[in-house]
């Protein structure tokens, strides 16, 4: 009897639903991607975990015992070759769990609290107190059995299954954050659903070996405890239980400082998608907790006196049976045993209660190395819980976002080191894991007392540091311009003259200006600015380009041969004299025809009639000049600087200059065109876009600047025709500006950039459609070998 109860438990529960042991996840749990799989182990883990919404599912299977190995020359875990172990002296035990994680989640409130909530299978059966005389006769196919007639004790001889379904809500939360101290704690609530359980347990007993050759054993029990819950595997008459998991996890964190960052305008933000600790340590007790069943009327407590059991008849392949259905069938219904005890009808099934230990290490980079410990919380002589067997595993593993391996070492009652292989695979979002604790096979070693295996896939959103590419401290999401550093105060937008107008919006990013002119310079304030005003230093008329015209009569005072007296262009800004003739009488050079003010001299810009404070401000002079320009601005300022007027409008030392030609540009003329590369721009825009700012960076790369100082990059901007001349110079200065600044922030010395710009006036192409616009907004960069 006794060999029924022990050895067909393995031999009958193995082939027909195939479970396995208690060591679950073993080597995968204390990876820091693993989302809610070590929670199952750790309630606490759930909060401040790498992901801040968590959903995933998977399964495990594993088995362990101390009498009987895998040979694994055959298929491996199925068709297995079994042998005895070779020292028999130790009592038997076995124990096999199948789980399966339905659905596991997590989301998280706040960074302090997390909640949770899992729907798990689980299958557990154990053995425990198998002598090794019987051991020894299974192995020896019951020949030569010996000692026969004589009896063999045995102690605490228990089986036990147990199966249930589990609704667990957890809560995190973390209880102290201080410096490189860390604590944080964490429960799981459950609500069992029990599906199917029995047991058998008996102090102490003997069994007795009938025949030297034979399988047939007598079996004398004394006293025993043996239930089964009604309706067996059948969930119409589940029963229900609770249960509770409760954890804690301290973590030093020594560089607690480093991991913090700014962004948007916020200091010292705890990073929350990195590991902080250089060590951590938890406790937790998990399972604790009961289901009631009712038991089945035909299965009662009872004494068994020299009962006759057939051990042969145990290694039956048959879907659903066991050795709690042989007891129940052989020794209660077949004869044999006595009732005994109070018989109660329903019975408690205990969770299997344990006690875990977690220490994980971080040794540099990704590298790890952890324990875990998980010692069963059994009381000796309790017939209704699962018997477990205490394990201790020793990790190393190495760690990375989209991938991470661990090679487990593993070591259980049977006193077997076992070494095992887990992997996961992520991309970002979803993750694949799979191992086992058990591959000696790998390394040379045939058989093996345990055997696991476990998966699973789950999807999760990870914590992260906002994307800011240009490293200003300003998230992509908010920065204006996430190409370009520049302070939170400006969107993330650089300031390069410091006047207060982001780049992106001003004229001249060199040059400090005021917001009314457009951050442009004035130093004479007239409203002209200075890349625009013919004499910046003295304040004049924007339809003068800048310069004065004291006398208003249309030509500017650097033109004027009498600034004080009004003229005429034609005579230098000097009236002519009225020589009697009937169609100009006040010579200012218009005819009496079309001058509404025949005898007083006045401007072309007014009709004839002298410009003074009463009506400057009502003439549109820039819808007039156009059609007019009676004295020619430009040729008069070109004449007098023929006669040694200060030079305008040549730039500074690697300033823009504005051109006409690229016969401008000495050093095209002097040295030899090696690349060209031409950036194209948006409308009204002055900002490079990725493909420009990536095609930029290759052309410096491939030319290498720092080490060719005869190399020139000249920067010339050019525009469309929509708007004024005057904006379309400013806006193809800004472009080409924006590529100097973009070469200088690469690293091209500022000596060696010189920039131009033409405005409007040399298209490739005409104006006459958006395509043909599109290709003269554009920078051309031309690197010359002087």
């Amino acid at each position: 009897m006794t060999r029924s109860l022990l050895l067909s438990f393995f031999i009958l529960t193995y082939l027909s639903l195939n479970p396995f042991a208690q060591d679950q996840y073993t080597g995968y749990h204390m990876d820091n991607y693993s989302g809610t799989v070590n929670v199952r182990t750790q309630p606490a883990e759930i909060v401040d975990n790498r992901y801040r919404f968590f959903i995933g599912s998977g399964f495990s299977l594993a088995q362990s015992n101390n009498y009987r190995s895998t040979n694994f020359n055959s298929a491996f875990f199925f068709g297995s070759q079994f042998h005895a172990h070779r020292d028999h002296k130790y009592r038997g035990y076995d124990t096999e769990a199948f789980t399966m994680d339905v659905i596991s989640s997590m989301f998280e409130i706040n960074h302090k609290n997390s909640f949770g909530y899992s729907m798990r299978f689980n299958n557990s059966r154990s053995l425990d107190g198998l002598p090794g005389e019987l051991t020894l006769a299974d192995y020896n196919d019951f020949i030569g059995n010996g000692n026969v007639n004589s009896a063999i004790d045995y102690h605490r001889l228990s089986i036990q299954r147990f199966s249930y379904l589990e609704h667990a809500f957890n809560y995190g939360r973390i209880i102290k954050e201080d410096n490189q101290h860390y604590l944080k704690a964490g429960i799981s609530a459950k609500i069992i659903n029990g599906v199917d359980a029995g047991y058998f347990f008996s102090k102490d007993g003997t069994i007795t070996f009938q025949s030297d050759n034979s399988s047939q054993l007598a079996l004398n029990t004394g006293n025993a405890s043996f239930g089964m819950a009604e309706n067996n595997f059948s969930l119409d008459n589940r029963k229900s239980g609770v249960g509770l998991d409760l954890g804690v996890v301290y973590e030093f964190r020594p560089e607690y400082d480093s991991f913090k960052y700014n962004m948007d305008g916020e200091k010292d933000i705890p990073r929350y998608d990195v590991n902080k600790y250089k060590f951590k340590a938890g406790a937790s007790i998990t399972n604790i907790g009961f289901v009631k069943f009712a038991k089945d009327p035909l299965s009662y407590d009872f004494s068994a006196v020299n009962s006759n059991v057939d051990g042969s008849q145990l290694g039956v392949n048959n879907i659903g049976f066991s050795p709690l259905n042989y007891i129940s069938s052989t020794v209660l219904t077949g004869g044999g045993a006595t009732k005994s005890g109070s018989n109660k009808n329903t019975f408690r099934m205990s969770l299997p209660t344990s006690l875990n230990l977690q220490f994980d290490y971080h040794i540099w980079g990704g590298f790890y190395a952890s324990y875990a410990g998980a010692i069963p919380v059994n009381i000796p002589g309790d017939p209704n819980r699962i018997y477990a067997v205490t394990t201790h595993a020793i990790t190393p593993r190495y760690e990375q976002k989209y991938w991470s391996i661990a090679t487990p070492i593993t070591i259980k009652r049977n006193g077997q080191f076992n070494l095992g292989v887990v992997g996961r695979i992520s991309t970002g979002y979803v993750n694949f894991f799979i191992g086992s604790h058990s591959m000696t096979f790998m390394v040379g070693r045939r058989r093996s007392y345990d055997a696991s295996f476990f998966c699973g896939i789950n999807f999760g959103l990870m914590h992260r540091v906002p994307a800011d590419r240009d490293k200003d401290e300003v998230s992509d999401k908010k920065d204006r311009c996430p190409d370009d550093p520049g302070p939170w105060i400006y969107k993330g937008c650089p300031d390069t003259d410091n006047d207060g107008i982001i780049d992106l919006e001003d004229h001249c990013i060199y040059d400090q200006g005021p917001k009314k002119t457009d951050g442009c310079p004035d130093r004479d304030n007239d409203g002209v600015i200075d890349v625009n005003d013919r004499c910046p230093d003295t304040p004049g008329l924007a339809v003068h380009y800048g310069c004065p015209d004291r006398d208003r009569d249309g030509v500017i005072d650097l033109a004027d041969r009498c600034p004080d007296v009004p003229g005429i262009e034609l005579n230098n800004g000097c009236p002519f004299e009225n020589q009697g003739c009937c169609m100009d009488n006040d010579g200012d050079g218009i005819s009496n025809n079309v001058d509404k003010c025949p005898d007083v001299s006045g401007s072309v810009y007014n009709e004839g009639c002298p410009i003074d404070s009463s009506n400057f401000d009502k003439i549109n002079f820039d819808a007039v000049k156009p059609n007019i320009d009676a004295n020619h601005t430009e040729v008069q300022i070109e004449d007098t600087l023929q006669k040694g007027s200060t030079e305008v409008d040549k730039g500074k030392e690697n300033e823009p200059v504005l051109i006409q030609s690229l016969e401008d540009i000495p050093v095209m003329e002097n040295g030899k065109e090696l690349r060209k590369l031409t950036v194209y721009f948006d409308t009204d825009q002055s900002f490079m876009k990725k493909d420009y700012v990536r095609a930029v960076n290759s052309l410096i790369e491939d030319v290498d600047p720092m080490k060719h100082k005869d190399y020139i990059f000249v920067v010339i901007g050019h525009t469309d025709n929509d708007g004024s001349d005057t904006y379309n110079l400013l806006l193809s200065k800004r472009r080409a500006e924006t590529v100097k600044k973009h070469l200088i922030n690469q690293g091209v010395p500022e000596k060696q950039i010189k920039v131009y710009y033409f405005g409007e006036w040399q298209p490739l192409y005409s104006n006459d459609n958006e395509e043909k616009k599109s290709i003269n907004r554009r920078a051309e960069i031309k690197i010359i070998k002087q």
